[in-house]
């Protein structure tokens, strides 16, 4: 028979392990809420509009592109034609576009007025009409989905700008897992995948209103090729739930956390041909597409690769890139990339990237675009794309 003694001790025991297990938990809870309220897109939390705000979403919409809504190629920021308003030849009706760009944000030149916008400083510099169709919170695919779309660009060259981060949007069809925002919870998008040595075209979701409900609470239930499911451990995206220590120590698989831990840019691991999303193949074959389907269309193509801040710094401290596996790809396919980052460090000199890059590490400033047009002015003349001719003045 057990005594009273040793009965004690075995309950003291078991309640000194309960506490340590409820403190422990108390420890992770605390500290989920910190990191969620300070980087939120390391935990997915469901949240849905409402039904009539997502049925107007489906009306407005892009039908093939998704997000921004159709109607943003229209009203004040935007011309005739689709592209963002151009100073130098504000009219496209009567100035001929040389030069037609597509991309993302950094293509689109966010945070700063139309004047500064990368591709109205080329237009003054060639003194020719550049078309800026780029688009914010495109990955690569989109971009190279509306250039095919966009039967009505005659510009005789083309841009396709590839930012370093969008390899991660290449690889997901709804922007929510990747971006925590109320803007982001109707990011859909439609994206590639390779079979083979070919792209197929996974479409754009189009979900009723109970089945966006039943997504957002279940999305791997209908998001069958989204990279950035949670709870599933490949992105290390995790939903916050009990027991809130293990979701706490699952953080540390999560992409952000782990570049953020070795000081490299986020997207680095995503551009190994050995990662899972397969995200460098993607990208590469999207850019080899598109190299095909300009010339197709009788256009000259050029293909960009514009680096973030992560990146210059990356490259300043190992004297590498972090896409340099796309690089060497497009390379072996015999296609030429102007690559901006070593133009960007050279112009930099011992300057930080924080100098042209606002917050450091988000879209360039006046001067940082500036680069970019002259950077890209100087590979068209280069090659014998474009006569050097006297620049128009601001």
């Amino acid at each position: 028979m057990r005594s009273p003694r040793r009965y004690r001790t075995a309950l003291y025991a078991l309640a000194a392990l309960l506490l340590a297990l409820l403190l422990l938990e108390l420890v992770g809870f605390v500290g989920v809420e910190i990191l969620a309220a300070v980087k939120p897109d390391l935990f997915y939390v469901p949240s849905v509009v409402g039904r009539q705000d997502y049925e107007r979403y489906l009306a407005e919409r892009d039908p093939v592109l998704g997000w921004p809504r159709a109607g943003r190629s229209g009203g004040d920021s935007c011309d005739a034609v689709g592209s963002r308003v151009v100073p130098a030849f504000p009219d496209p009706q009567r100035s001929a576009a040389r030069v037609s760009l597509y991309g993302d944000s950094m293509t689109e030149s966010l945070e700063v007025g139309d004047v500064d916008a990368w591709g109205n400083q080329l237009a003054l510099l060639l003194g020719e009409r550049v078309a800026n169709f780029g688009v914010a919170g495109y990955g690569t695919d989109q971009a190279y989905l509306r250039f095919l779309a966009n039967q009505q660009d005659a510009a005789p060259i083309v841009f396709l700008n590839h930012f370093s981060d969008d390899a991660m949007r290449n690889v997901g069809q709804w922007r929510y897992l990747l971006s925590i925002s109320d803007a982001s919870r109707l990011g859909l998008k439609p994206r590639f995948a390779v079979d083979g040595t070919a792209l197929t075209r996974i479409p754009l979701p189009t979900w009723s209103y109970d089945e966006y409900v039943a997504c957002s609470h279940d999305p791997a239930a209908c998001l069958t090729n989204e990279y950035f499911l949670p709870d599933d451990g490949r992105s290390g995206v995790q939903t916050m739930r009990f027991p809130y220590v293990l979701t706490l120590l699952g953080t540390l698989r999560n992409t952000m956390i782990r570049s953020k831990l070795r000081h490299e840019p986020r997207h680095l691991d995503f551009y190994r041909r050995d990662h899972p999303s397969d995200a460098e193949r993607v990208t590469h074959y999207i850019l080899r597409d598109f190299v095909a389907a300009a010339r197709a269309r009788g256009k000259v193509p050029v293909v960009t690769i514009i680096p973030d801040g992560k990146d210059l710094e990356y490259f300043r401290a190992h004297g590498a890139w972090s896409y340099q596996p796309l690089l060497d790809d497009l390379g072996a396919d015999g296609i030429a990339v102007l690559d901006f980052g070593p133009g960007i460090l050279a112009r930099l000199g011992d300057r930080s990237p924080c100098a042209i890059i606002n917050r450091c590490y988000d879209h360039f400033n006046a001067e940082g675009y500036r680069i970019l047009a002259q950077l890209a002015y100087e590979y068209l003349t280069a090659r014998g794309l474009v006569a050097g001719g006297a620049p128009l003045r601001n």
